[in-house]
């Protein structure tokens, strides 16, 4: 069957623009900055705030293709061959929207794990570590059911879900201890792992070559207003406004003493400390 010609038309503009390396292969060595999360942490924040600054064009979540193929690097660590070969005919089939000269943002929490790949791929690639403290990320995360028990992820149609990153899939549980395990405690586990992966991806990166932030979202106006206005050179009249982004009723309802989530942070989310010494950025009244 033939193309009609509204696809004839998506596909002679995609050609062109191909041609006149409007893609991002085409422009992969313009300045591009990656935000790397667990989600549910301001990535929707962020790109907000750079949208403030005509010197940005800022994206959320808008390569559908990560959430299926993040997973799949995680739990096959042999197919990075074949998943950077798709990502490779990803971006140089993605158009770049704009003028060549904006800086484009993309936040996505499916770009955890693929630190290698951008830093390679886009040769003057900028990373932010995005992170939320453990408590008030669970209490995002639970309401929206991640994990839920009777999970069967070969049936569910919420992708995110389906190709959510599982401590049995990657051997670090068996499937007994899994199942055995309580929401708090699956999404305690997935924050660490997350937050730990992506400080040691950027520890390897080489810091002149790829600067790099670590930005917690309790600070996030701060930061933005100090690292980023300096690192682009910002005029001085310019300040970030802050923006609260995708906040439910049902994180309020959540209790902050919970001894469920206590217990889960304590037991799962062992690397807290690393991103929020207790003694001096996780607010006492937090817990």
């Amino acid at each position: 069957m033939g193309l009609n010609i509204k696809e004839l038309k998506k596909y002679v503009k995609l050609e062109l623009y191909k041609l006149l390396g409007k893609t991002y292969y085409g422009q992969r060595k313009k300045q591009i900055v990656f935000v790397l999360s667990t989600g549910r942490c301001g990535s929707t924040s962020i790109v907000k705030m750079f949208n403030q600054h005509p010197k940005f064009s800022a994206f959320h979540e808008d390569i559908p293709e990560l959430i299926k193929l993040s997973t799949k690097l995680t739990e096959e660590p042999d197919s990075k061959e074949e998943i950077y070969k798709q990502l490779d005919f990803i971006f140089k089939n993605k158009l770049w929207f704009g003028s060549s000269d904006k800086i484009h943002v993309h936040s996505d929490h499916r770009l955890w794990n693929l630190v290698e790949f951008l830093s390679g791929y886009f040769p003057n690639s900028i990373f932010i570590h995005l992170i939320r403290n453990p408590y008030d990320s669970l209490k995002s995360f639970v309401p929206r059911n991640w994990y839920p028990n009777d999970f069967d992820f070969y049936e569910t149609n919420n992708l995110y879900e389906k190709y959510r990153i599982r401590g049995n899939r990657l051997g670090v549980f068996s499937d007994k201890e899994w199942q055995g395990m309580t929401n708090p405690e699956k999404c305690a586990w997935y924050w660490n792992f997350v937050n730990k992966n992506i400080a040691a991806q950027i520890e390897k990166l080489n810091s002149k070559k790829h600067p790099s932030f670590i930005i917690q979202l309790e600070f996030l106006t701060l930061l933005m207003n100090t690292y980023i206005r300096e690192l682009f050179g910002l005029e001085d009249n310019f300040f970030f406004k802050n923006v609260v982004s995708n906040a439910t009723k049902s994180e309020k309802r959540i209790s902050e003493l919970s001894p469920d989530f206590e217990r889960a942070i304590q037991e799962f989310a062992i690397d807290r400390n690393s991103f929020y010494p207790e003694d001096k950025t996780l607010n006492k009244k937090q817990r």
